[in-house]
């Protein structure tokens, strides 16, 4: 806990080597949950 009161977020550390399929992955996820609210209204 910080000084402030607040408490760090949980990080999640991955291989250098698959950094940017990991990054378009959690991009797609994203994108296919915001496609899934917007076509629900």
């Amino acid at each position: 806990m910080r000084l402030t009161g607040l408490v760090d977020p949980m990080l999640e550390v991955r291989l250098a080597q698959t950094q940017v399929d990991d990054l378009l992955s959690e991009i797609r996820i994203r994108v296919d949950r915001k496609g899934a609210r917007s076509s629900r209204r």
